[in-house]
């Protein structure tokens, strides 16, 4: 009563003395002039309620007396707890045995919870702490009528925290059964157990990460902590060891999920020399949510995930960067430089985009150097040059001879071979032949000529009778840097092939 005894709840305690299912008691209320008298029912803490009140909106109320006149004595009419239409009581349970035995569920410190519509998913009701068979159970009256669809789930809560591990959806489903009856014989409604989160398969699973890339760059260290997590990201990680004197961590848990289920996960490391905890496993780096996966296999068959990953897919490896065109090229002074461009692809990421840097003053003869860089996601980048030659209008045998005549013998040796010098070594030219090919035989020429003296030009010839002479009559192609190897090859020169088509056998050339 909120008067007299003021909300006093122990001062009045009702009795089912003819087990009717209605409890009865007298109140004395003394005090004269009240118009109206607020109270409630409420059961000493049985109901998932505040301190055992009845859930009603207000309070109760009736009309003690008139103002200066004396209570009459009166009997209330019987209403129903919390004015529910129907009650009955209704057991849950739920296996945490799985979740235990992968370590989502700890009976010593954790609490499994119980929530759904029957409290508008706002208030939540502890469970027992779980059985000898490893079931977490609670019985308790729920109101509404017959049939009446409730839906619910099982959660964690970790210790004294907010923090709670839920259950996937969809929601669990029941119909509320029958009403208790007054007088009569009921029993709770029991639900079906099952398993938290309905998991009830588990599976040995070997995890490992290569922080051999992640020790070189000065990330991890012994002494540092790397995990793996799964299922409850927020929740403690799995701790890997170290394998030996390896640079990889593994470790061997027991997974929960039946066949088929995609589990999430992610490596996360802990220490001092670097803030990033989790790793990034999306590639290009677009999406720092995205986790690694795997699908579960069948129930009790241990597995070791393969092939072992870096950590964040960081394999220590710049990208390889391919030229296009040339390593050197040549050109005149007064020549435009056109950026031939370059590729590169990473072993993770595939295409990744190349930056060229450096200038080419065609105005101005000399040696230039561009240089072309690429980086992957993980910031592993490399390098590769291309060299570009301006060189000045003219010859330049003159330098090359250091003033020797310019005779049939040495200008051979200056447009042929690659001599550095007319004392030095040139590279003598090749000869070969073959065929039919797509109907036609060929001889090919293949030597180093020399490209950057624009007053030279070289023409192949060919002859089948040495008394008449050389020809450069025929069907030729030419090949160079683009096909043919540079490899030796001195800067003002490039090494080519100079083919002859025939559609008939080659003689003595």
């Amino acid at each position: 009563f909120g008067a007299g005894n003021v909300w006093n709840t122990t001062a009045n305690e009702l009795t089912d003395l003819d087990s009717d299912g209605i409890y009865e008691g007298t109140v004395a209320v003394t005090s004269t002039g009240l118009a109206n008298v607020g109270y409630k029912y409420l059961i000493g803490g049985k109901t998932p309620d505040w301190t055992g009140y009845e859930n009603i909106s207000g309070n109760r109320t009736f009309t003690a007396a008139a103002a200066g006149t004396t209570p009459a004595d009166r009997t209330l009419t019987a209403v129903a707890f919390a004015n529910a239409t129907a009650t009955r009581e209704v057991k849950f349970q739920v296996d945490v045995s799985v979740a235990q035995a992968s370590g989502v569920f700890n009976p010593a410190t954790d609490t499994v919870e119980v929530i759904g519509t029957f409290s508008n998913w706002g208030t939540s009701y502890p469970l027992s702490a779980p059985d000898a068979n490893g079931v977490c159970s609670l019985t308790t009256f729920l109101d509404g009528a017959d049939n009446t669809a409730v839906n619910y789930k099982f959660r964690i809560k970790r210790g004294t925290s907010t923090n709670y591990n839920w259950e996937s959806d969809p929601n669990r489903t029941f119909n509320l059964g029958a009403a208790y009856v007054v007088g009569g014989s009921n029993s709770p409604q029991v639900l079906t157990v099952d398993y938290f989160n309905r998991t009830g398969q588990t599976r040995s699973l070997t995890f490992k990460v290569d922080m051999g890339v992640q020790i070189n760059k000065g990330k991890f260290a012994d002494g540092d902590t790397i995990e793996v997590r799964y299922g409850d990201f927020n929740a403690a990680g799995k701790t890997l060891a170290r394998e030996g004197t390896s640079t990889i961590y593994s470790g061997t848990f027991i997974v929960p999920g039946d066949a088929g289920t995609v589990l999430s996960y992610k490596f996360w490391k802990t220490n001092t020399s670097d803030s990033t905890s989790f790793e990034r496993v999306d590639v290009p780096r677009t999406n720092n949510v995205l986790n690694r996966s795997y699908t579960l296999g069948s129930n009790g068959v241990a597995v070791t995930i393969s092939p072992t990953p870096y950590f964040s897919n960081d394999e220590g490896v710049g990208p390889v960067i391919r030229l296009l065109g040339a390593s050197t090229l040549n050109l005149n002074v007064g020549d435009a430089y056109v950026e031939p461009g370059a590729t590169a692809s990473d072993a993770v990421e595939g295409a990744v985009t190349v930056a060229p840097s450096g200038s080419v003053d065609t105005t101005t003869a000399g040696t230039y150097t561009v240089t072309y860089t690429a980086s992957d996601a993980a910031g592993n980048s490399s390098t590769t040059t291309r060299t570009v030659v301006v060189n000045a209008v003219g010859t330049t045998f003159a330098g090359w001879g250091g003033g020797a005549t310019l005779d049939a013998a040495n200008l051979a040796k200056y447009a042929i071979g690659g001599a550095g010098s007319l004392t030095g070594q040139g590279e003598a030219p090749k000869i070969s032949q073959g065929g039919p090919l797509m109907g036609q035989y060929y001889t090919i020429m293949e030597a180093i000529v020399r490209t950057d003296d624009n007053k030279l030009s070289i023409v192949p010839e060919s002859t089948s009778d040495l008394g008449a002479g050389f020809s450069s009559a025929g069907t030729w192609t030419t090949e160079g840097a683009t096909t043919v190897s540079q490899a030796g090859v001195p800067s003002g020169c490039e090494r080519k092939k100079f083919i002859l088509w025939q559609l008939t056998p080659p003689g003595e050339r």
